[in-house]
């Protein structure tokens, strides 16, 4: 392989000639800028003002004419015309490439013609056409119908569709409602080709006005189908509101582009795009009320979503969407016809709730109370009687209702309370001042606007109008100014062809138009600044129904704390206290003569119980007609007349004849002798409300048998058993309005009090007998065993100051500490106070605070069920001490000897050592008072 090698540069001889020098002068130059501010329009000016000089003087040059003076001072002018017209001839010289004007834009001395682009789509609409349909020609497909129409036959078919009507090009199909298109096959679809544009511009442009007419034909199928169904008078606003809004859409169409002009024939791009934003607004509109009544442009019957079927679903869901739109920030007009339709709808809401709870108002009127039946109260009796009061069988209360989700749970709670202490109050006292009030409180009205915000938060509810002029006026027979020459036009109706609608006709256009076109008027694009949120408007809104909520319970709870009435709750709690805690001492002494005895089984055992009791138990006898020397071993703490067979438990009308006998007595010694009031006193005489309450405590307190398992296992059935009397209650029958501070449920928490009290009565009865047992010093239980009998003598004292001081921390500590601060907080300080300051809201707070109390009652008597392990202790105590006094009875009536109680009477005393000991440690541990 050979390379060829080149020459070097000093090998080669050339003769290369130097460059010409520069010469002097330069062939061009270009001028210096002057350093100051450059002025284009003067420049331009100046240019053409020298441009037409020059002009000129080549003209004169060439005629040989010089100019005079004329035409000098004529040319000085010149520049003043130019420079006061310049802009005026800009703007009227056509550019039709680009109309904004800018500094090169004056630079043009006169108009061009445009060039022609070279790009297709900047092409007119033909030859655009033309040139996509040679490029990409259309398929030839059987089931694709293409119709090709001009502009103005497109037009005038969707001035019908539009309206939601059917054209020369599309028909409404029921089955599918929607548009489809007309001459078709039926396995064919149909599509329109404007001529001058491409198939999918066309239908781009076509959709937006078929969607609109679909979603006016499906609002006019919603409001007929909620017409012709029985609903509520919410549903019935509702219907109203979305026909308002459906008569101000269709007249809002009349108005449009496509129904205004009578002849639209152009097909140029921006003429196509200004037709279609102009819907728009309108589009949008019908999108979110169809998206809100569930049936959207792009779905079928069968995927509709139905409305909700009650009223409470039915606002709850309107105001959703108006609180996502609102959030959203959505254009006004879509705000604002949400906000219609909820305050139409709410309004009406709102009066069935003023109705519900007796809020008279404008929109609601007043109606007495002898117009309403009395309610009837249910109440559980427990026992027969011949009142008519406590015969009467009561339906319930109330039946708590629910609210929509915009309205807070304690304002529904404090509705549900409302309605109740109305009904409460109607059968306490039916001519209350509150009742009988003729006055007309403002009505709940959903508002808007900021002046009425602002007059509402100063409570000056004469100056708020929101929507109640506007419907009261839609709902008046004949509007204003209607006169005689006008009544044939309510009859136009029934004029009309079969199918037809009365909102795409137009007929009743002011009743249907005017208040919506009022509320869009005065609606605000945003929120007042007192209320930023729905939830502060919402507030406001229910501010006067929430007030007269307040006054509504206030009235009740003064009602029952009034001492001139039969309703005093302070007496009748103190009945309570009284019987069913056993804190009267008549009472207690009497029940105790009756159930209880310490009677220790001597031969001459009539002295150890009272004359009660021997009462009692001289009837026992003449019933059952049982020898006494018949009768088996007596159960130590309870009384012997009880049991006058041995059976147990005792039955018979007797003993519910001497217990209704032991309560009246005790109410005779307590209450009538002590008030100076005399059993016989004139019954036609007029009492005071106390009075009243303490003559009908005879027949609303009373013994009842509870209803407990039967069994071999059930120890009620045993009197050896604690459990023996727990099926003994007393039951308290309140008066019909009481029955919400003094329920049932409250009633069973004071029954566990009352059979704890009566096991704590057996037990003192039991260690009563055992110092009867041990009083006579010749006659010891365990005369043999020394060490025995100092055990009995020490356990009988450790018993009774266990149970003295149980029984005292019971009734001192847990009943009276709580109790008396109870009743402190009804009653006045003083006999001569005339104020009160209670601090319940309504009864049922207080009724919350009378459960609470007896709850802590409960606790403080470890007989809550969370207090199991340590109630169970002290309960384990008190079966000890039984069992103890059951071991001693046996050795005294001599079924036991006392060798063989030696041991037994050691492990009793062993166990109870150990609860107690731990009974007193649990106090630390568990935090509960003992004592």
């Amino acid at each position: 392989m050979s390379f060829l090698q080149l020459p070097s540069i000093e090998m080669l001889d050339l003769a290369l000639d130097s460059l010409p020098p520069l010469k002097s002068e330069a062939l061009h130059q270009i001028p210096r800028l002057l350093d100051k501010p450059q002025n284009p329009i003067l420049d331009t000016l100046r240019f053409w003002h020298n441009t037409k000089r020059r002009d000129q003087k080549e003209s004169n040059s060439v005629t040989g004419s010089t100019p005079n003076d004329e035409e000098c001072v004529h040319a000085g002018k010149l520049v003043g015309i130019v420079e006061t017209e310049i802009w005026s001839r800009a703007y009227s010289t056509p550019i039709q490439q680009s109309a904004l004007m800018s500094w090169d834009a004056i630079r043009v001395a006169r108009a061009r013609p445009p060039h022609r682009s070279g790009f297709l789509t900047e092409q007119s609409g033909n030859d655009t056409t033309a040139g996509l349909y040679f490029m990409r020609p259309y398929l030839q497909d059987s089931s694709l119908h293409r119709k090709y129409v001009s502009a103005h036959e497109l037009f005038e078919s969707l001035r019908w569709t539009v309206a939601g009507s059917s054209s020369a090009i599309h028909i409404w199909d029921a089955t599918s409602q929607k548009f489809t298109f007309r001459g078709i096959l039926p396995d064919q679809q149909g599509t329109i080709v404007l001529i001058g544009n491409d198939e999918v511009v066309s239908e781009s442009f076509i959709q937006r006005f078929l969607s609109i007419g679909t979603l006016i034909r499906r609002l006019d199928i919603c409001v007929s189908s909620l017409r012709t169904n029985n609903l509520s008078p919410v549903f019935h606003a509702f219907t109203h509101s979305i026909s308002s809004i459906l008569a101000y859409i269709m007249a809002t169409l009349s108005n449009s582009v496509l129904l205004q002009y009578q002849r639209l024939e152009t097909t140029s791009t921006h003429a196509l795009t200004a037709i279609w934003v102009s819907y728009g607004g309108l589009y949008a509109e019908l999108d979110a009320l169809a998206t809100f009544c569930g049936f959207e442009a792009g779905l079928s019957p069968e995927q509709y979503r139905s409305l909700p079927k009650t009223d409470i679903d039915l606002v709850s869901h309107i105001y959703g969407q108006l609180h996502w739109h609102v959030d959203k920030q959505s254009p006004q007009s879509i705000s604002a016809q949400f906000a219609y339709i909820f305050s139409v709808t709410a309004q009406v809401y709102f009066q069935e709730i003023s109705v519900w709870v007796g809020y008279p108002s404008e929109l609601v009127p007043f109606r007495s109370p002898g117009c309403h039946r009395r309610p009837r109260i249910r109440s559980s009796t427990l026992h027969d009687d011949d009142n008519d009061e406590a015969s009467g069988t009561f339906p319930a209360l109330v039946e708590e209702r629910t609210f929509p989700d915009f309205i807070p749970g304690d304002l529904s709670l404090a509705l549900n309370r409302a309605r109740k202490s109305l009904v409460l109050l109607r059968s306490a006292q039916p001519d209350h001042p509150i009742l009988a009030n003729s006055s007309l409180l403002p009505p709940i009205l959903w508002f808007w606007t900021s002046d009425d915000v602002e007059a509402a938060y100063h409570q000056q509810y004469d100056k708020v109008t929101g929507l109640s002029t506007k419907l009261k006026a839609t709902h008046r027979p004949f509007p204003e100014g209607f006169s005689s020459e006008d009544e044939m036009q309510v009859f136009a109706l029934f004029e009309l062809e079969p199918g037809s609608s009365a909102v795409s006709t137009g007929i009743d256009k002011t009743s249907f138009q005017a208040a919506y076109n009022a509320f869009l008027d005065r609606f605000p694009s945003t929120l007042p600044s007192l209320t930023p949120t729905l939830h502060d408007l919402m507030s406001l809104v229910l501010k006067p129904l929430t007030k007269h909520i307040g006054t509504l319970s206030s009235a009740l709870v003064d009602l029952f704390l009034c001492p001139t009435t039969h309703l005093y709750l302070p007496l009748h709690l103190q009945l309570l206290r009284s019987y069913l805690l056993l804190t009267s001492h008549s009472f207690k002494s009497t029940l105790q003569s009756a159930l209880f005895s310490d009677y220790c089984g001597e031969e001459d055992h009539t002295g150890a119980y009272s004359s009660n009791t021997r009462r009692l138990y001289q009837i026992s006898r003449q019933e059952s007609k049982v020898d006494t020397s018949a009768r088996t071993p007596w159960t130590i703490g309870i009384s012997p007349a009880l049991t006058p067979d041995g059976t147990w438990p005792p039955a018979g009308a007797s003993l519910s004849f001497f217990l209704r006998t032991v309560i009246i007595d005790s109410l005779n010694l307590e209450y009538r002798f002590s008030d100076g009031l005399d059993p016989g006193h004139d019954a036609n005489r007029e009492v005071d409300g106390q009075q009243r309450i303490i003559q009908e405590a005879e027949w609303r307190l009373g013994f009842a048998i509870r209803d407990l398992p039967v069994g071999n296992d059930a120890k009620w059935l045993r009197a050896r058993c604690m459990e023996a009397l727990d099926f003994l209650y007393m039951e308290y029958q309140p008066p019909e309005p009481l029955i919400t501070l003094i329920t049932p449920t409250i009633l069973s928490k004071y029954h566990r009090i009352f059979a704890f009290n009566l096991r704590l009565m057996r037990v003192d009865n039991v260690i009563r007998a055992l110092f009867r047992m041990s009083r006579r010093p010749n006659k010891p239980l365990f005369p043999t065993f020394a060490a025995s009998h100092k055990l009995f003598l020490h356990f009988r004292f450790v018993s009774h100051a266990f149970v003295a001081a149980l029984s005292s921390y019971v009734y001192d500590t847990a009943i009276r500490r709580n109790f008396d601060a109870f009743l402190a907080l009804l009653t006045p300080p003083s006999e001569d106070a005339t104020t009160r300051t209670v601090p319940f809201t309504d009864v049922f707070a207080l009724a919350d605070y009378h459960s609470n109390m007896m709850d802590d009652m409960l606790s403080a008597c470890l007989l809550r069920s969370g207090q199991k392990p340590v109630g169970d202790l002290l309960r384990g105590a008190l079966d000890i001490i039984l069992e103890f006094g059951l071991l001693m009875s046996d050795i005294h009536a001599g079924h036991l000897k006392e060798y063989q109680a030696v041991s037994d009477l050691e492990t009793l005393f062993k166990q109870f050592y150990v609860k107690t000991t731990t009974l007193v440690r649990g106090r630390s541990l568990s935090c509960f008072e003992v004592f």
